[in-house]
């Protein structure tokens, strides 16, 4: 480990990074028309028609300036992109005629690029003399088994930026703009020489390297300034990054579209509706989360080799965490097993839990959560508000924390024998977090054998664990994005997997 930290240290204040630029007529001319679209737009290209249409030629537009692999391969989805919207622009010109140009020439582009064998970003690739240990960054995980297939990357590895800094390199090759990375990748970096290609019609930012504002000794600064574009391949065309900055590139989640997608599956009519969190994750599934005061999800840290898998509250999941679901039946896994180890008692343990929850929950529809808060207080209870009268009277969580507010539920709703009553949930209590205990013990001994780089890599990978046999396999997966905003869904969709179409969400 010492060893390690010297390297790093060495390192920092003995790296260089250079970016180069790559040139392509054909994909220059796309990006150029896709630009022209949104510019031609404005403030419209929000709106759900042209959503619609913007998305798949953004995201064309992204692969092929990420993507280190012939353009007309299947990875990039030229064909497959033209094949979806070739209509639609042709109906520009009856929607917007100003822009039925810009609309013709993408598919026109696209068109040429879905059999090109070009290879211009392999092609750069190779023009570098690499020598030693070589990481190819792409930005995300997309393609990076295709990547890391092809021939033109033999000998080299393809990493995203989690992966990249837990390793150390003699070259890094970034695909893309210094901006399009976090941070760490040039404040920390991993190699003594670094090089980011891209496409010349794609401007950079200067990074800033400095830990803190005003810092008096910053860190090192290797990175030669941008270059200047010898000429333009295309110069009848807008240039397609005359009002697009770097960031504007990387294509983001369209969170009206996926919601759309999401509540087409759900129950109609649903009664007594959850308010909870999607979550986009990078398996390309939807996960839907009640976020309140102690819902908690687990997920999985994976650093340095070390797993670890802990509970989390659900409001404190990010982009970027690793989230442990299930691949089939319903979300609680837990639950399952709890009842499992029970065995036939669980049928009358489960029985009293569903009554005395839906007892209050009668109440609180009938009254409302703040009068029943109050009676509760009057009752004996210390922590009754309208939030926590709420999340007990919900079907998750098994008793309160504290036996004096169950006293003043139980007095509240007519139980007679609070005592037994409390006894029994805690027993079923015991048994969920037993179940948890054994989860957590599973997971760890099937992720400790598995390949950390290849979870890293791809951003989930699943785990069939013998003893969950037949109750779905247990799938680790990145979160992609979360929702801004709450949803009203039905209790049954909660912590259950469920399909996204492709084209509603970007990685």
């Amino acid at each position: 480990m010492l060893a390690r930290v010297s390297a790093l240290h060495d390192l920092a204040s003995d790296w260089s990074a250079e970016r180069r630029l790559v040139e392509h007529a054909g994909v220059e001319t796309y990006s150029a028309a896709v630009s022209a679209l949104l510019k031609g737009l404005g403030e419209q290209a929000d709106e759900d028609y042209w959503a619609e249409l913007l998305r798949p030629l953004r995201r064309l537009r992204w692969l092929l300036a990420t993507t280190p692999v012939p353009i007309g391969d299947a990875t990039c989805e030229v064909a497959e992109t033209l094949q979806a919207v070739v209509r639609d622009l042709r109906l520009v010109r009856d929607q917007a005629p100003g822009l039925a140009r810009p609309a013709a020439q993408a598919a026109e582009a696209m068109a040429g690029l879905g059999d090109s064998q070009d290879d211009p970003l392999g092609d750069a690739l190779r023009g570098l003399q690499l020598t030693g240990t070589v990481a190819l960054l792409l930005p995300d995980n997309h393609a990076a088994a295709r990547a890391r297939a092809t021939a033109a990357l033999e000998g080299a590895e393809v990493v995203t930026p989690r992966e990249l800094l837990r390793g150390q390199y003699g070259t890094v090759v970034a695909f893309g703009p210094t901006a399009w990375f976090p941070e760490p990748v040039l404040r920390a970096p991993r190699a003594r020489r670094l090089v980011f290609l891209y496409y010349g019609w794609i401007r950079d930012r200067e990074p800033q390297l400095e830990l803190l504002t005003g810092n008096q000794a910053p860190v090192h600064n290797g990175l030669v300034p941008e270059p200047p574009r010898s000429a333009r391949l295309v110069p009848e065309l807008p240039d397609p990054e005359e009002h697009c900055s770097p960031e504007e590139w990387i294509p983001q989640i369209d969170w009206a579209a996926v919601l759309r997608a999401a509540s087409s599956r759900g129950e109609q009519g649903v009664m007594d509706p959850v308010h909870a969190r999607l979550f986009v994750l990078a398996c390309g599934d939807g996960l839907y989360l009640e976020e309140r005061d102690g819902t908690k999800a687990y997920v999985a840290d994976i650093d340095e080799g070390e797993v670890a898998v802990r509970q989390e509250a659900v409001s404190a999941l990010t982009q970027g965490s690793f989230v442990v679901t299930r691949t089939a039946g319903e979300g609680d896994y837990i639950r399952e097993l709890a009842d499992r180890e029970l065995g036939k008692r669980a049928r009358h343990l489960r029985e009293l839990q569903a009554g005395w929850k839906r007892k209050l929950r009668d109440l609180v529809e009938a009254r409302g959560a703040r009068a029943i808060a109050y009676r509760l207080q009057a009752a004996g209870s210390q922590r009754a508000d309208e939030s926590n009268v709420r999340r007990w009277a919900s079907a998750e969580g098994i008793r309160t924390a504290h036996e004096s507010d169950f006293d003043a539920i139980c007095s509240v709703i007519g139980e007679p024998d609070p005592g037994r009553l409390w006894q029994a949930m805690g027993e079923l209590d015991k048994a969920h977090k037993r179940a948890g205990q054994l989860v957590r013990r599973l997971l760890l001994e099937e992720i400790a054998q598995a390949d950390h780089a290849e979870l890293l890599k791809l951003g989930w990978a699943d785990f069939d664990v013998e003893e969950i046999d037949g109750e779905g396999a247990l799938r680790v997966s990145r979160i992609a994005g979360k929702a801004p905003e709450l949803t009203a869904v039905a209790r049954t969709q909660l912590r259950t997997l469920f399909p996204l179409e492709a084209g509603t969400w970007q990685e």
